[in-house]
């Protein structure tokens, strides 16, 4: 029953003896081998972007070992786009994070990704909205973040609710993956066709033998339309019989 579920302040489900920091401050020159770290530009739908990692000094980030990455904890922007979050994954143990980016300690028994699902509440947004500075450019401080309010249902139905959620998080990212696939299939073609000219070029540069295997023509099938000469077949008509 909602009478049973209770409000906690955030600073009171993290870790015992880990606050809610925030990272580098002055990250300095990129550096090839240097320690990655995540930015705001890299918290994006829930998720955290790894392919272009800003790289610092390891001298500069052994200052900040209370942000360094274990891998289980929340990640919450506090400048320019506030308010994203994501759970950091075991993959990223090691990194750390930019001063524009908390790092929070969820303790196990609460979960982190329970406290992601948590701050995106409209009740909660509204408070983070409200206790932006915006002097410069939109900043939520760490007072502000350790006050925002954490709704916890028993941990039955807080199991539950999480797991329904990420499985649809889960299978909206595997789509968000397929359609960056396909993406990326359709430029490839595009350039081939219309840049490149592969198939002029395949006609005449290759042997005569492989551009006669193509037709110049389409006919209708159930399916749509296929190449001159091809057929349509179940499988069951083309496979190996038992």
């Amino acid at each position: 029953m909602v009478a049973e579920w209770q409000t906690l302040p955030l600073e009171r489900v993290i870790e015992t003896g880990r606050g809610i920091s925030y990272g580098i401050v002055q990250p300095g020159s990129p550096v090839v081998d240097g320690v990655p770290i995540v930015r705001v530009s890299d918290v994006r739908d829930g998720r955290i972007q790894t392919a272009h990692p800003l790289r610092v000094s390891r001298d500069i980030e052994s200052a900040y070992s209370r942000t360094r990455l274990k891998g289980g904890e929340l990640v919450l922007t506090l400048v320019g786009t506030v308010g994203q979050a994501a759970v950091v994954p075991q993959s990223l143990s090691g990194w750390n994070t930019a001063r524009a980016v908390a790092v929070i300690p969820v303790r196990k028994d609460i979960g982190a990704y329970w406290v992601q699902l948590a701050l995106q509440a409209p009740g909660v947004r509204d408070i983070i909205n409200s206790r932006l500075n915006t002097t410069v450019q939109a900043t939520l401080n760490l007072r502000d973040v350790a006050q925002l309010p954490i709704v916890l249902p028993p941990q039955q139905e807080r199991d539950a609710i999480s797991h329904i959620i990420g499985t649809l998080d889960r299978k909206i990212e595997l789509n968000r993956q397929k359609n960056e696939t396909l993406e990326a299939i359709a430029r490839a073609l595009f350039k081939s066709w219309f840049v490149d000219f592969d198939p002029v070029r395949a006609k005449a540069e290759g042997p005569k033998w492989l551009s006669e295997l193509f037709p110049f023509s389409f006919d209708d099938s159930e399916i749509g339309e296929i190449p001159h000469g091809w057929m349509v077949k179940g499988i069951d008509e083309i496979a190996l019989p038992k």
